[in-house]
């Protein structure tokens, strides 16, 4: 098979490596689920006009962990199911990655930790793409494609092509848990031809949040960039910078006004103005934040208030807390919570999460999530768990994208629940000290399978695709 990307873009594809590589025995499958609902096919990808069935062949756990054996399975009529998994696999699994959905088609997963690639999926047809990155290294000796904890920001082309990039302003390089150190030179990648390059230095951390935003410019987006770590994941400083980077000049500048104080891992959302009413103007929410280094120790939603002049966007206020919530003895869906996927919904009117990792004051006590919750950004501002709707799995360190002509969001990759997670979970430190964590799967956690959630008969069912 081969997957078209464009005009003079048809890429072959090796469709039995990933098969042959994940490959799962018959003896690990669960028992087959009852098909007389969907009898005709499984398919690949959403169709819309078609039914759509789960068809996943069961997880790999780590050799005597505790976790059962699971299947990725939605519950009722799997013919209007609201939770399934791509038959088609990533053929790298990742985690620590960013994704995207181009033209409602091409469903993008680039770079994480142990994926130095650009992988490509056709929701049309499941085939797909491997995009290697380039050899070389960037100013400071590390491989153009080694970059996780990295969150892209999609923009327009500044030469007036008409093409769009994805910029990587900030992120670690080292896949090693432990070896992780932040970088200090951004990545771009050029969404026609799906070539990686190393762009300018970068003044801030790894696991920042960025947002294209018109700062400098009302015609062109500069990257701002909110947050992050200096140094090591482990024992770096935490940024309360916020940085832009003026695209056209190659300038960066100071921002707006600092975070109300320093943190890293966040998602950050830009909610425009009348998205709640006439009057209200546009404003952006940070949330799902660490304050220290394996902690997440607030669940208080910071908010920023905006003023547009003359299409350039300035600071109205200075950061408040815009929704409470810091109590680890909440409601499951009102825990603080870190790398979880993220997007909005309905012109900014709700925000969504998928997974993540609530931090305690004991390691062994961390919680993964497998809920999908949503923020009422416009009347509560209360998280509530969305019900039929998970990911099937505990995730985080995953990425979520969507399209809003599919209707659907997706969740590839992230940190699933088997070798890693459930050793250090079992409160063995010699069994976690002893875990091989080398770039095979059921050594480091990466989850390799693709989650699509849809909302319809909800009131977040129009997801923004952007």
């Amino acid at each position: 098979p081969a997957v078209n990307l464009g005009p003079g873009r048809t890429v072959a594809v090796d469709s039995t490596a990933s098969q042959a590589q994940y490959a799962i025995s018959s003896a690990d499958a669960p028992a087959a689920y009852d098909d007389r609902q969907c009898p005709s096919t499984s398919w690949h990808v959403f169709d819309p006009a078609r039914a759509v069935k789960v068809d996943v062949y069961g997880m790999r756990w780590a050799e005597g962990a505790s976790a059962p054996r699971r299947a990725l399975r939605s519950a009722g009529d799997t013919c209007a199911a609201r939770t399934w998994a791509l038959d088609e696999r990533l053929k790298k699994p990742r985690r620590n990655h960013d994704c995207t959905i181009q033209d409602d088609r091409w469903l993008i997963n680039a770079l994480g930790r142990w994926a130095d690639d650009v992988e490509v999926m056709d929701l049309f047809s499941g085939a797909t793409a491997s995009f290697p990155a380039p050899a070389g290294a960037d100013p400071d000796g590390h491989a153009v494609g080694d970059l996780n904890h990295n969150t892209a920001v999609r923009v327009s082309k500044v030469d007036g092509s008409g093409g769009e990039e994805l910029w990587f302003p900030c992120g670690f390089h080292g896949s090693p848990i432990g070896s992780e150190v932040s970088s200090s030179h951004m990545r771009v990648l050029d969404m026609q031809s799906m070539e990686l390059r190393i762009a300018g230095r970068s003044p801030v951390g790894g696991a920042c949040a960025p947002l294209a935003l018109h700062v400098s410019s009302a015609e062109h987006k500069d990257v701002c960039v909110f947050g992050g770590t200096r140094g090591s994941h482990d024992a770096g400083d935490l940024l309360d910078d916020v940085m832009c980077f003026d695209r056209r000049n190659s300038v960066w500048s100071e921002a707006f006004v600092k975070l109300p104080r320093p943190m890293d891992h966040g998602s950050l959302a830009f909610i425009p103005g009348g998205a709640c009413d006439d009057a209200s103007g546009p404003r952006l929410l940070m949330f799902n934040y660490r304050t220290s280094h394996a902690a997440s120790w607030s669940a208080t939603v910071w908010a920023l208030n905006l003023v547009e002049s003359d299409g350039k966007l300035q600071a109205a206020s200075n950061w408040y807390a815009f929704a409470y919530g810091d109590s680890v003895e909440a409601a499951a869906h009102e825990e603080p919570r870190d790398s979880a996927g993220m997007v909005t919904a309905d012109g900014g009117k709700f925000l969504l999460d998928f997974g993540g990792i609530t931090h305690t004051d004991a390691i062994l006590r961390n919680k993964q999530h497998s809920t999908v919750r949503a923020f009422d950004v416009c009347g509560s501002k209360t998280w509530q768990r969305v019900p039929d709707v998970s990911l099937g799995m505990p995730l985080f360190a995953t990425k979520t994208c969507a399209s809003a002509d599919l209707r659907v969001a997706v969740t590839c990759g992230g940190a699933g629940p088997v070798a890693y997670p459930y050793y250090h979970m079992r409160g063995s430190e010699t069994d976690y000290s002893t875990v091989a964590r080398g770039a095979d799967t059921a050594a480091n956690s990466n989850n390799h399978y693709c989650v699509v959630n849809r909302f319809d008969g909800t009131p977040f069912a129009a997801l923004d695709g952007r």
